[in-house]
């Protein structure tokens, strides 16, 4: 028996074991999943400089063979300042990079993706990673979807994160570091969308969701169209240009499907006088309510967010109304006080929770229409619509109304892409991350089918070209989808509060009122103390960096307003308002974060950050009394 190789064999036998116990105290899945694999053949390790090990995958080398220590560190020298809220590294080679991090910026919390769990298996036989990967802030993903990183990275959202793919590894396996690429950069720019987003918008979600309060009181919920309608196709009309195709199909086409219409494509069913059976509507801005001029009376049920802007509750009222759930803090606070509603898919277009409203409501197959996150034939909506309308009424001998068309198309930084039919179509940026959700969705959700009506759409991963004769070739269910929607409708109405919990839709509006009112006192209480305790803490905080900033400053008085602080910190963080009032301010908040260690301690940026925070609680504080103002009947005998 050769006695080296024994001893090699349990070497790598303890090394594996005590790397996946450490592994497992965190995150007992992915110990799991490396315990029930084995090594890969395709690794071999080599001897590299300074007696270190580097590693050869697939017969690429992940690392340097002379210095794979020093090469690491400049690596993350060269890619990340320090600033970001984490780190996310595609490949754990033999753990250098994660090394690195750890030595170069020990408080920044990673990620690490390796597509190949064999392959981490091999390192965890070779290399002793239990202080790396037992760090509370290092989370490892082996093998599972890419898309589980984005879920790691929900916890930083306050701040930007980098990224590196270790070089070798993307060589070695380029499908999926390649994929991994590009879910970790339309994550970036779904963020940073979603963040400018906000700046723009935040303060009017909180002024519209105060001016509907009394919508989170009459309102049904959207979970009432939860799998009603199994067994029934659906269209799905959006308001892109080829929605025009089916324009002599509709009549035919209402005979045989549930038709879900997002606002931008009301005025199509206005025109030829067919009224879609939900109407979709969750945009806080006001010229989204433009969509809606023009339009004939069409009494859909429509289906809404409590901060889409009030002007659309006025010049539309309906016979009922769904509220689907709020995605901002102050939206899931009140909920949940007086009730959830059901929450929708979102993914920064109205089509995106129009297709998630298809789906939960049961309809299958899904069709859609003007779905064409492009602009077939250099065009960007359908004819008829609110733009078209706009820039012909506007357009003059010299500036036509396709100038417009063009000049718009200018503006959103065009790229190209393949239709269904696998032509070029122009697209842009922001219509590509909206692809990237459907298919995303789709991956999500296989069971679901979905198809386009026209083949000149921008093609969606994951979805097909499908006739609009295949549409017309189901059997026609018109007075079936009439029944379950005046079923709909029926649960919605007033008289229908007092029934027994089996039956009624929503609670009796007097018990809600009175939760509302409750929760709004309960808020008004808590931002209050929020904005007190930010003033208070900015204070300290300006009094600590003049401290620090004093020579031969008194330790005791120094340590006295740092314990100050921390039962402030301990406050804001405990409170309810502490999130609602943050989530106004994120962007300007990452800004702040972003400049971290460049000042003394930290404290002229916690003064910053208490600052943000007492300005935004003041900002809620006057939208509520200016609610007390206009919703007197809500606010009386509570």
């Amino acid at each position: 028996m050769d006695t080296s190789s024994e001893t090699e064999r349990n070497k790598r036998r303890f090394l594996l074991e005590s790397n996946l116990n450490t592994l497992r105290s965190r995150a007992p899945d992915q110990a799991a999943r490396l315990q029930n694999c084995e090594s890969s053949p395709a690794v071999e390790f080599v001897p590299a400089g300074d007696r270190e090990t580097s590693i050869r995958y697939r017969g690429v080398l992940l690392h340097s063979r002379h210095n794979p220590r020093r090469e690491a560190e400049r690596i993350i020298a060269s890619s990340i300042t320090g600033s970001e809220a984490c780190c996310v590294l595609g490949g754990l080679g033999m753990g250098f990079l994660l090394e690195a991090l750890d030595t170069l910026y020990p408080r920044m919390p990673v990620i690490i993706f390796e597509a190949d769990p064999s392959l981490a298996r091999a390192v965890f036989e070779h290399r002793d990673l239990r202080h790396l990967i037992g760090r509370r802030d290092v989370d490892l993903v082996v093998g599972g979807p890419p898309e589980t990183v984005i879920e790691c990275l929900k916890p930083y959202r306050h701040g930007p994160f980098a990224y590196h793919i270790l070089r070798g590894a993307f060589t070695a396996d380029e499908q999926n570091y390649r994929e991994f690429g590009q879910l970790l950069e339309h994550h970036r720019n779904r963020e940073q969308i979603n963040d400018n987003t906000l700046k723009r918008f935040g303060r009017r979600w909180i002024w519209n969701l105060m001016q509907n309060l009394p919508l989170l009181v009459r309102s049904g919920n959207v979970d009432e169209l939860k799998n009603r309608f199994e067994g029934f196709p659906v269209l799905l009309a959006a308001a892109g240009p080829t929605l025009d195709e089916i324009r002599v199909h509709l009549p035919e086409i209402r005979k045989r499907a549930l038709i879900i219409s997002v606002d931008t494509a009301l005025p199509f069913f206005s025109e030829l006088g067919i009224q879609p059976d939900i109407l979709l509507v969750v945009d806080p801005q006001y010229w989204n309510t433009r969509h809606l001029d023009w339009s004939k009376p069409l009494d859909p049920i429509m289906v809404s967010e409590s901060s889409t802007h009030p002007r659309v509750f006025r010049k539309h009222p309906t016979g009922c109304t769904l509220l689907c759930g709020s995605l901002f803090p102050l939206g899931v606070f009140l909920e949940d006080r007086i009730g959830e509603f059901g929450l929708l898919g979102a993914g920064g277009s109205v089509a995106t929770s129009g297709w998630d409203l298809a789906r939960i409501s049961g309809a299958s197959p899904i069709y859609t229409a003007g779905l064409d996150l492009g602009f077939p034939d250099g065009r960007t909506h359908f004819r008829g619509s609110f733009y078209h309308r706009l820039w012909l009424s506007s357009a003059t001998r010299l500036s036509s109304m396709e100038n417009a068309g063009y000049n718009a198309m200018l503006d959103a930084d065009i790229k190209r892409c393949s239709s269904y039919d696998g032509k070029p179509v122009k697209t842009d940026r922001r219509l590509d991350l909206y692809r990237w959700w459907f298919a995303d969705q789709r991956k999500i959700h296989p069971e679901t089918q979905v198809y386009s009506l026209s083949s000149r759409a921008s093609a969606i991963e994951g979805f097909q070209f499908s006739p609009v004769e295949t549409l017309l070739e189901q059997p026609q269910k018109r007075k079936e989808i009439d029944a379950i929607l005046d079923s709909v409708r029926n649960s919605c109405r007033p008289e229908n509060d007092q029934k027994s919990p089996e039956t009624r839709s929503i609670e009796n509006r007097d018990t809600r009122r009175r939760r509302l009112v409750s929760a709004l006192q309960d808020l008004e209480r808590e931002l209050a103390e929020l904005k007190d305790n930010a003033e208070e803490g900015a204070e300290l905080a300006a009094k600590l960096n003049e401290l620090i900033e004093t020579k031969g400053a008194h330790q005791v008085a120094v340590q006295q307003t740092l314990e100050k602080l921390d039962t402030i910190d301990h406050k804001i963080l405990n409170a309810h308002a502490g999130e609602i009032a943050g989530f106004l301010v994120r962007s300007e908040i990452k800004e702040i974060l972003g400049g971290l260690g460049e000042d003394n301690g930290g404290a002229r940026t916690s003064m910053a950050l208490y600052q943000q925070l007492a300005g935004a609680a003041r900002f809620y504080l006057e939208r509520l009394e200016q609610a007390h103002r206009i919703h007197i009947d809500l606010f009386e005998n509570p």
